[in-house]
């Protein structure tokens, strides 16, 4: 099986592929991505505004903003398996960023 030679970015965007060749209700994604070539992340990015185009629904795991701000419309806050806060991803991604400040600042004091 070739597939037992290719590296983990290659094994990514097969994944990918697959997974996005077929219209799904539900899609859930990592930021594993996000962090592709600028190339493939080009591509993936407009395979996923086709998805979103036919109203499918993506679950998106991320910390970088401008992917989640792209994506989603809003956002569930997940700490040790439980919701810290779901509601707009801008005010979740704000509060999230805000906390892992408060802990540094806590952590130095």
């Amino acid at each position: 099986d070739p597939a037992f030679t290719y590296s983990m970015g290659m094994k990514a965007r097969l994944r990918f592929s697959i997974l996005t060749a077929f219209t799904p209700d539900i899609l859930l994604l990592d930021e594993g991505i996000g962090a592709a070539d600028f190339a493939f992340s080009a591509q993936a990015q407009v395979r996923l505004q086709e998805f979103m185009g036919r109203a499918g629904i993506l679950i998106l795991a991320s910390h970088s903003p401008e992917f989640l701000k792209q994506f989603c419309d809003s956002g569930l806050w997940l700490s040790a398996g439980k919701i810290v806060e779901s509601g707009s991803i801008d005010q979740i991604y704000s509060n999230y960023v805000k906390s892992i400040q408060d802990a540094r600042s806590e952590a130095q004091n």
